[in-house]
């Protein structure tokens, strides 16, 4: 069994602007009824700079982006959404609910009221907050917004802790960066690139090892559709959240500020020409840095969950096939930790399979939860056998 979950994760972002969420019959509402297989849910998305004023009666759609739902002749409230989120853990024993930050609407964390998002993270009985820091639609690509990153971190894990005296739950903090933010040029080692596709290629059917494996050269344009690994080191915002995660802690109990993230839910989309084997890279540089972390640190490092999309990416629609799904996922499972899982934007999303990334044999599914049903069938069968942990890259 996982430290932070009662089995390895299957996350899903649940968009909370949906219509027809049925939030005044909250124990019959859409979040209540989330299928059992998603173990995991985040709650997206709140204003950063929205003060939350302390009372439950206030209309979701104050604090949640579109958050009552259209359609409604009543406005729900707060009152109404914790009800809600209560039913969905009776629904399903031991799910983790948190509310995600930002997103691409607020994400820019102008003005961000920490203290407001700990009380309201609190008051709804949640289990923690997760960040989605989204600058002008990109991440990290710059010294001053990797300096923000770095205070956002800091803000929201002393806004939690201190909730955390009054209640004393433990609050769980995510974050949610590109997938490319631990890869850089300076650490591009063959030996590295080699190992993870001797591993992968075990995963992979021989007649797609080619397009799956591919390395490619550093200088392949991300938005070209060439289907290699090396392309994901081309992104502006590759690298730069080595600098967040790895700089010193000015608080006491967090040596250094990646140690006060419980949990990172990296982004591996919209990556453009990224195949398997560079989508996998991204899961290697965030385990080894977790791994650093623990070492240097002597605490607990952050779990890792791979963010994946339901059917086709923003750029340039790269298909989330059930294949491609299964076998990161089951990657993941083999040499991963407990902890480390797996992630979909977003729940309720059916796919599309009008995609430049399709492959014969279609996307192998028809709506979100068969991809869900999927992982964490995958996800039991490798409970009971001891993950290869071991970096060994």
């Amino acid at each position: 069994m996982s430290d932070l979950f009662n089995v390895r994760p299957v996350v899903a972002y649940y968009p909370m602007w949906h219509e027809n969420q049925n939030w005044l019959d909250p124990k019959h509402s859409r979040l209540a009824q989330v299928t059992s297989t998603v173990n995991v849910l985040i709650l997206s998305f709140i204003d950063p700079a929205k003060q939350y004023s302390g009372s439950l009666e206030s209309p979701i759609s104050e604090y949640f982006f579109e958050g009552e739902g259209k359609g409604l002749e009543e406005v729900a409230t707060l009152k109404d959404l914790k009800v809600a989120i209560a039913q969905s853990r009776i629904n399903c024993p031991g799910r983790k609910i948190l509310v995600s930050a930002g997103g691409e609407i607020g994400g820019e964390f102008i003005n961000a009221d920490f203290e407001s998002m700990a009380l309201l993270v609190a008051d709804l009985d949640l289990d923690g907050l997760d960040l989605d820091y989204e600058p002008a639609g990109g991440m990290t690509q710059t010294v001053e917004q990797v300096a923000i990153y770095k205070k956002i971190i800091c803000d929201a894990r002393i806004a939690l802790d201190m909730q955390t005296t009054t209640t004393s739950k433990k609050y769980l903090l995510s974050c949610a960066p590109t997938g490319v933010g631990l890869l850089s040029e300076t650490e591009l080692q063959p030996d590295f690139i080699e190992s993870v596709s001797q591993r992968l290629s075990v995963f992979v059917d021989k007649n797609e090892q080619l397009e799956a494996l591919r390395v490619g050269t550093i200088t392949d344009d991300p938005s070209d559709a060439l289907n290699s690994a090396l392309s994901s080191y081309n992104f502006e915002s590759a690298g730069k959240m080595a600098e967040v995660f790895l700089a010193k802690s000015n608080c006491e109990h967090y040596p250094f500020i990646g140690n006060m993230v419980d949990i990172v839910i990296y982004q591996a989309y919209n990556m453009g020409s990224v195949n398997l084997l560079g989508r996998l890279l991204c899961y290697e540089s965030h385990r080894a840095l977790s791994e650093k972390l623990q070492i240097e640190s002597g605490q607990k490092a952050f779990a890792i969950i791979h963010g994946s999309h339901i059917g086709q990416e923003a750029f340039p629609r790269y298909s989330h096939t059930l294949t491609r799904l299964q076998i990161i996922y089951a990657y993941i499972c083999e040499y991963g930790r407990l902890d480390d899982g797996a992630s979909f934007w977003a729940y309720g999303q059916d796919p599309v399979d009008k995609q430049d990334y399709l492959p014969v044999h279609g996307m192998g599914y028809k709506h979100s939860d068969e991809v869900f049903e999927a992982i964490a069938s995958l996800h039991k069968k490798y409970a009971t056998v001891a993950p290869n942990s071991k970096t060994g890259l």
